[in-house]
């Protein structure tokens, strides 16, 4: 029996590369080891006297983080494109993390936690996750593809900080974690995404 491609492109990294992950992924991981890398050299322009033999090494390093900057940028608009085609359109999603928020429900299974009396407008405190979206239009938009099991956090005070916030119960918690995986890698989000996490 053949190896299937992801174990042959393991096979074939010398250095260890997770080639599964997307290119813009592993040129961003390549370029936060150089920011760390440059950030040591001057470490050693503070405490040495050699400080003129060093600065050519940093200023070379500075030059390669920015033109990584670049090619990830050009490079993951593409992948996006190209999974956009594939998986359907995506939306801007850049999550904040996980954490804690008042929701309207397990994006799910739909709990919510509340006694039966309680109204469709009252939301529940649940592990979530707030992302930024682009435009109140777009987000409206997200809050949909969750079947109204999102919200759309909208201050007329500030209108360039929207945010989507979903969430989900204690057993359905891995759902959220994989939903924060996903839409991790290129900040975006697709409703197949969603769909996707939801499978049980």
């Amino acid at each position: 029996m053949q190896p299937d491609m992801s174990e042959k492109k393991k096979n074939e990294s010398i250095y260890k590369v997770d080639l599964d992950l997307p290119l813009s992924v592993n040129l961003n991981k390549l370029r936060d080891e150089l920011v760390t890398l440059r950030g040591k050299f001057q470490d050693l322009e503070r405490v040495g006297n050699w400080n003129e033999r060093f600065d050519y090494i940093s200023g070379s390093a500075s030059t390669m983080i920015c033109a990584l900057h670049l090619i990830i940028g050009e490079r993951r608009n593409f992948e996006i494109k190209c999974d956009d085609q594939r998986d359907g359109p995506s939306l801007k999603f850049s999550s904040r993390g996980l954490g804690s928020d008042q929701v309207p429900g397990c994006f799910v299974c739909g709990a919510r936690y509340r006694d039966a009396e309680a109204t469709e407008k009252q939301y529940i405190c649940m592990s979530n996750i707030a992302a930024f979206v682009e435009s109140q239009a777009s987000g409206n938009m997200i809050v949909t593809w969750f079947g109204n099991l999102a919200r759309l956090d909208y201050r007329d005070y500030e209108p360039n900080y929207i945010q989507v916030k979903v969430g989900a119960c204690n057993e359905h918690f891995p759902m959220l974690q994989k939903l924060d995986r996903l839409t991790s890698v290129h900040g975006v989000i697709r409703k197949t995404m969603i769909e996707e996490c939801k499978k049980i």
